[in-house]
């Protein structure tokens, strides 16, 4: 699960808490308004136990959020040069996903560093259709960070 606290590196309680009231502001001026989290389940639980308890609310507050698969365990999947393989590491985090109750049909993901997004890395597009529909991504002009310039498409 990916992380908003300013002490750590991982969400605790009062970071959900905040999400939450962030959200709910928010929704008085955009009717309909919730946060998309990405999340790697690799590292549900392997934080310190204010990050592990924040883990637990997030997913106790899961209906309440838009998410999108970011890896299993963030790995960059431009590294990937085996489509068995990065399908296997995808279908660890949709299994993830399924027995923790998160939503998984939003069509939408992003990838670790958006690695593989631009230029593209076909393996990357290919399992994603395959193991979870996605329909778009984005990028952050990889491999640069920069603000966000391109919306793709998946056909």
């Amino acid at each position: 699960l990916h992380s908003f606290s300013c002490l750590g590196t991982r969400l605790r309680t009062d970071d959900v808490q905040a999400l939450l009231s962030t959200q709910s502001r928010i929704r008085q001026y955009v009717p309909g308004f919730r946060f998309n989290l990405g999340f790697s389940g690799k590292y549900f639980h392997h934080g310190t136990d204010d990050e592990n308890k924040g883990d637990d609310m997030i997913l106790e507050n899961a209906d309440k959020f838009m998410w999108f698969s970011h890896m299993w365990n963030h790995q960059q999947p431009h590294l990937y040069d085996n489509l068995t393989q990065l399908e296997l590491d995808m279908n660890l985090n949709r299994e993830f996903a399924i027995s923790h109750g998160i939503p998984v049909n939003s069509g939408y993901s992003v990838s670790p560093h958006h690695s593989g997004v631009y230029p593209a890395h076909e393996l990357l597009y290919t399992a994603w259709k395959k193991v979870w529909g996605i329909r778009v991504t984005s990028t952050e002009e990889y491999p640069h960070l920069r603000p966000a310039r391109f919306l793709s498409i998946i056909t």
